[in-house]
């Protein structure tokens, strides 16, 4: 029972490790697409910052707009650098839960090819609680556990019982 609880409690570590390295890979495809809307955001505050400028000096505009239209630029600008950051430290966290070793391997780009489109799946709920008791493994290790106890119950009861201990010899004794 202690070898079924050790084989499932590296199953739960196996399914843990492969779900965080799934989740980090998903982050570090969202840090890139938010990288790519940062830009763009940079990009449409400094044409907004121009067009700004163009009407400060025909008269249409108060100079005032000029530094809002700045600070608007400098927003966008820590947001690209806020995402870029993210992405470094996503990529970092994914060579690490991918056991990469320093050098040519780790400073390489991770660039995630996967899209991140879900298909509407239909699901048996009775069959997924079904296989859910199945093929659980905190469940299962659970189940190891219980019987422990109920072995460790039926000998701590024997342990109870009354004992009996006869010991019998026979042999000579003699002078040599």
């Amino acid at each position: 029972n202690n070898s079924g609880i050790s084989v499932e409690t590296l199953r739960l570590q196996t399914i843990d490790t492969v779900q965080l390295v799934e989740e980090t890979y998903w982050t570090l495809a969202e840090a890139k697409a938010q990288l790519v809307v940062a830009l763009e955001s940079l990009a449409l505050a400094e044409n907004l910052h121009e067009m700004n400028v163009i009407q400060v000096e025909v008269g249409t505009l108060a100079p005032l707009e000029l530094t809002q239209s700045r600070v608007g630029i400098a927003t966008r600008e820590e947001a690209v650098l806020r995402a870029d950051v993210l992405i470094g430290d996503t990529e970092d966290r994914l060579r690490q839960l991918l056991n990469l070793e320093d050098g040519e391997l780790w400073e390489s780009e991770i660039d995630p090819t996967s899209q991140a489109l879900i298909d509407r799946i239909e699901l048996d709920v009775q069959g997924a609680i079904q296989s859910g008791f199945a093929f659980r493994a905190e469940l299962r290790q659970q189940m190891l556990r219980n019987e422990n106890l109920y072995v460790d119950r039926h000998y701590q009861k024997n342990l109870a019982r009354p004992r009996l201990d006869f010991q019998a010899r026979y042999g000579y004794n003699g002078l040599g």
